[in-house]
């Protein structure tokens, strides 16, 4: 049974949980510009693209659109081939969020997702929302910034518990880094972007390797972090102690 629910509206569909935390969210929010002529928009965050933050009817909020990546980029920046509606992008990604929330596991809360397809049927462009996550920063600045209120260890030992108690629910992230990991001002630790992620209680050998992989993914990222190039094994380390403890 899913967890979702879906009303069209001519060649656009809008997604939104099944039992949603707040009243259904107008079209309009999912133009960044939109946002901006509100005066809603409070801020935008850029990495690989764009993020816009905003505040709806109380709500703290995050908008995000999706892009393609690698070599298929250079043919398409933003369209998907349409292979039905709980095969698309944002209907995966909150399936995975709402499955990971049901047992726990600390990612962001969906809240919505519109999804266009092009005026052949074949393709389609989207994007998502979620609920901010207050206060949070990427791991690497939220250590440089020095707000953690414990000792830098700890923290790194929460993190790495999240991780195996991540694992341990079949979760699978496609994109472990250390700046998809974000601690809040009461260092509680959240994994974010859960794109093409999935909930898959498969073979044990399998899923065992995949979380291998998934953790030297991390290491990669840690030591390419330039904020950690001075200790980046020491944190990898105290990660990998917390991960460990409960595996």
């Amino acid at each position: 049974m899913s967890h979702l629910l879906c009303h069209r509206s001519k060649d656009q569909y809008f997604i939104r949980p099944a039992s949603p935390a707040l009243p259904e969210l107008p079209s309009w929010v999912f133009d960044p510009l939109a946002l901006h002529e509100e005066g809603i928009l409070t801020r935008t965050a850029y990495g690989r693209a764009a993020v816009w933050f905003f505040e709806y009817e109380g709500h703290r909020l995050v908008l995000r659109h999706y892009w393609r990546g690698g070599f298929v980029a250079r043919i398409t920046k933003d369209r998907f081939i349409w292979q039905g509606l709980n095969r698309t992008r944002p209907w995966m990604e909150m399936e995975t969020l709402l499955k990971l929330r049901e047992v726990g596991v600390p990612v962001p809360e969906p809240v919505a997702a519109r999804i266009s397809k092009d005026s052949h049927q074949l393709l389609y462009s989207a994007d998502i929302i979620t609920a901010e996550i207050p206060d949070a920063l990427p791991l690497p600045d939220f250590i440089s910034s020095g707000q953690t209120s414990h000792h830098e260890n700890q923290l790194l030992f929460s993190v790495g518990v999240v991780l195996a108690r991540l694992h341990a629910a079949g979760a699978r992230h496609r994109d472990l880094n250390v700046r998809n990991i974000l601690i809040d001002s009461s260092d509680e630790v959240s994994v974010i972007d859960w794109d093409k992620g999935s909930v898959c209680p498969k073979a044990k050998g399998e899923h065992r390797q995949f979380a291998k992989q998934s953790l030297a993914r991390l290491e990669r990222s840690i030591r390419k972090e330039p904020l950690f190039k001075d200790s980046h094994r020491e944190i990898y380390a105290q990660i990998l102690n917390g991960y460990q403890s409960i595996r």
